[in-house]
């Protein structure tokens, strides 16, 4: 694992699945604990570690590598019917949980088997953070998890516990994770590039970029706006100087 943190620099985001009873080499490399989040554009998904162990002491207490940095979403399995699995640590780190017992999942040999444990709690958080990033690969790491996080299920419990995404519990977070209200609430983002834009025409989004070199992600693309009327509804617009606008165009930029 020397090369793990180099491994990680091209991704976006990275699940992390760690069963282990003890420290071994793969969270620590030269006696210093393995960075799992490298810059501000990488979400990071990680368990709390399934424990064998029953105790109190053991199960309430969110390990490393889940514990490490507070950008990182940690996971709890529930069960399905809904109550916390047994196996499944939690902690004031706990940021929401996830069905980890009785999944289908598939094993070697092109095989599917029923599993259980937070590594499969895991991967279902995981696939939410990349259909928000799907929608809007402009959020931050901190935006990515916020919407995941507040749009949560309450569920079984009282959350009684004000964090900054809502409400919140020791044993379950901000409640389970919603695939479906956490991306219709993630906001919109449009990209006009290599474009010429004619007549009347109105787009519409949360946050519109027009332009070449508009983000780091988007770069080419020069645009004409007109001739004609062109209305940009969104919360946020950006016009790179690489855009045109002739002369007789009406330009409307409306905050939605």
């Amino acid at each position: 694992m020397r090369n793990f943190a180099k491994l990680l620099l091209p991704l976006l985001l990275v699940s992390c699945s760690i069963h282990a009873m003890a420290q071994t080499d793969f969270y620590y490399y030269n006696g210093k604990k393995m960075p799992l989040t490298l810059n501000e554009n990488k979400v990071v998904v990680s368990i709390p570690k399934d424990s064998v162990k029953t105790s109190e002491r053991i199960l309430n207490n969110i390990s490393y590598p889940a514990n490490c940095n507070d950008t990182i979403l940690v996971v709890g399995a529930i069960k399905d019917s809904g109550s916390r699995a047994l196996f499944s640590n939690y902690g004031p780190e706990l940021d929401l949980v996830a069905p980890g017992v009785h999944v289908l999942s598939t094993i070697p040999f092109n095989q599917i088997e029923y599993k259980e444990g937070t590594s499969m709690a895991c991967p279902h958080v995981a696939g939410v953070a990349a259909l928000i990033l799907e929608r809007n690969p402009e959020l931050t790491v901190n935006q990515v998890n916020s919407i995941i996080n507040s749009n949560a299920k309450k569920i079984k419990v009282t959350y009684d516990v004000s964090k900054p995404d809502g409400l919140w519990n020791n044993e379950y977070g901000y409640g389970l994770v919603d695939a479906y209200s956490s991306v219709i609430n993630t906001p919109t983002v449009v990209f006009v590039q290599n474009e010429t834009i004619t007549g009347t025409r109105t787009i519409t989004a949360d946050n519109i970029y027009v332009g070449k070199n508009v983000t780091d992600r988007k770069e080419q693309g020069d645009v004409v706006l007109g001739q004609g009327n062109i209305t940009l509804e969104a919360g946020v617009v950006q016009i790179k100087n690489s855009t045109y606008v002739p002369a007789g165009t009406t330009l409307k930029i409306e905050n939605q």
